[in-house]
């Protein structure tokens, strides 16, 4: 999703400049309140005094090669992937590294909630606020990621990568963009909450 819009606004507006900034959701809401953004995409609920829009549902999808899996499990790398894809549960991964957003982030958050309903010990293999970093490292064989469907497009998707939606209840979650409350938005910027909407 976002890709795509980012490239069709920089067409209809080449003169402004976009900085994207991947952060926690505090310090991007804190950012926002400051002044320092003028728009943030995050999960809902957002603090009272930011105002958004909704965007739609979006969901968590856990990445991991299968170059990654037999590193892992070695000749049983096949069943531990069937089960993975047939059950859409991640105890399986127990052994594996995880590639995770820093905590506070939502998406670190939601993990947790899964990690501790499969009561799983999780090794942490990198921690990281950015993830293109999470995904240029679980691409690279390096452990699994989790990852915004909404910010998947074909072409992160290869052969060798295994996408798989999670069947988690904290793994599903409203996207919204916010900004302050009260505050001017440009026509830009109002162009871009459009085209996000759909």
């Amino acid at each position: 999703m976002l890709p795509t819009i980012l490239t069709k606004f920089q067409t209809d507006y080449p003169d402004i400049n976009i900085q994207v900034i991947e952060d926690n959701s505090i310090e991007l809401q804190n950012m926002l309140v400051k002044g320092d953004i003028d728009l943030m995409l995050e999960q809902l609920p957002f603090a009272d005094d930011i105002a958004y829009y909704t965007l739609g549902e979006d969901h968590l999808y856990l990445l991991v090669t299968d170059e990654y899996l037999k590193n892992c499990f070695g000749p049983d790398f096949s069943h531990v992937k069937s089960i993975l894809i047939s059950t859409e549960r991640i105890q399986v991964l127990e052994p594996c590294n995880f590639l995770l957003n820093k905590t506070g982030n939502t998406i670190r958050s939601a993990m947790n909630s899964i990690f501790q309903s499969e009561k799983m010990a999780v090794k942490v293999g990198v921690e990281s606020n950015n993830l293109e970093t999470l995904y240029n490292l679980c691409i690279n064989h390096y452990g699994c990621t989790v990852y915004p469907g909404n910010f998947l497009s074909d072409r992160k998707l290869t052969d060798n990568l295994n996408a798989i939606q999670f069947n988690y209840p904290s793994a599903s979650y409203t996207l919204g963009i916010g900004y302050m409350n009260g505050h001017y938005l440009s026509n830009a910027a109002k162009d871009l909450i459009r085209l996000m909407e759909g």
